[in-house]
């Protein structure tokens, strides 16, 4: 894992330095003159290709227990590459595309996984856009809520993480292998549904269950940078077990603000009987860069799931202060709280993590 994280995360800087150094090379023989106008500059490595890491140190404040570390300390120091990816993106024509995006993830026991590959078409007509998706596709609901925020890079949105708010359960995935299709009717309506094995991409084409997932959003921008949305996701395993979640949420994303609130009513069904459960994910995710001049950020997140038919309650306090170096490095000093009452031996934390994303 360690030397598979190494050789990759050498890749992706490898590829930065290359665009660099011609990006100055180009430089030296226009001969530009510096803009007036002050702008934080940024790394473009080449239009198919993108990719990030997300690298961070954790200091683990969490009250000792010999279960948490080997040497029993539980008050941890640890460097980490919590997420690095590289995508290639080729378009074939004005229709046709593909997406292939290799990724490692410290919370997967696979050290290197493909984490998106598919076709997609893109059709538009005179105000109404169709695009469609075959293969392993991201999936609709955590993929919107991600691009509202721009949090990704702090930390996972509370669909992917709901495991820490419910009682371990899993209730959605980055990505898995299917379909979607999405219908854009000018700027201010689109519906998007998909239709997934259900087991997400770390299960490798291979099925555990016959039931599948089934997606649906639909995404309101009454006005320029105000979202209003709608969640659903119902996923049948057996016959007498399912989970499902249906939502709303709203949120404002512009280079400036970056806020929302979403709800979710959800239902996991491990046998006979049903446990209902709400979740509640709130952000706030500034940039200071035209308020005061200086790219200074700041973020903070809340969460908290509540089981409907036993008393268990969850609750996370996230809030984070750092910069942007350039448009491509971002640093942030961050802490994490996690408080679960009504449990016999609870799972709190108290982390401070200084996280960095560097994306290209």
């Amino acid at each position: 894992m360690k030397k598979t994280t190494i050789i990759f995360s050498v890749l992706l800087v490898a590829l930065v330095y290359i665009k660099l150094s011609a990006e100055e090379a180009d430089k030296e023989i226009s001969g530009l003159s510096t803009a007036t106008e002050i702008k934080l500059p940024e790394i473009n490595v080449n239009d198919d290709f993108s990719g990030n890491i997300f690298f961070e140190f954790t200091k683990d404040f969490t009250e000792d227990d010999s279960s948490r570390t080997s040497s029993g300390s539980g008050k941890r120091k640890t460097f980490k590459i919590r997420k690095a990816n590289v995508s290639y993106s080729p378009a074939f024509s004005d229709i046709f595309s593909a997406r292939i995006t290799a990724v490692i993830d410290e919370k997967k026991e696979e050290s290197f996984l493909i984490n998106e590959a598919y076709l997609q078409s893109l059709i538009n007509f005179s105000f109404i856009g169709i695009k469609t998706k075959a293969g392993l596709i991201d999936t609709p609901n955590n993929t919107i809520i991600d691009e509202m925020s721009d949090y990704r890079w702090i930390s996972d949105n509370y669909l992917l993480m709901a495991d820490e708010l419910i009682n371990g359960f899993v209730i959605d995935h980055e990505s898995d292998y299917g379909i979607s299709m999405s219908l854009q009717v000018t700027k201010y309506f689109a519906i998007t549904g998909a239709y997934t094995n259900g087991e997400g991409y770390t299960n490798n084409n291979e099925e555990y269950y016959d039931g599948k997932a089934v997606y649906g959003l639909m995404s309101i921008t009454p006005i320029p940078h105000l979202y209003l949305n709608g969640y659903y996701r119902k996923e049948d395993v057996y016959v007498d077990e399912d989970t499902w979640y249906r939502g709303a949420g709203i949120a404002w994303s512009n280079d400036t603000l970056k806020a929302g609130l979403n709800y979710f009513y959800l239902s996991v069904k491990p046998g006979s009987e049903a446990t209902q459960y709400t979740v509640y994910d709130c952000w706030v995710n500034i940039n200071m860069q035209k308020i005061i001049g200086y790219p200074v950020l700041i973020a903070g997140r809340y969460a908290s799931g509540n089981n409907k038919d036993e008393y268990y309650k969850a609750y996370i306090f996230e809030f984070g202060l750092g910069y942007q170096f350039i448009k491509n490095i971002k640093i942030m000093a961050y802490n994490k709280l996690r408080m679960l009452k009504n449990e016999e031996s609870p799972s709190n934390y108290d982390q401070l993590l200084l996280k960095m994303s560097l994306s290209f």
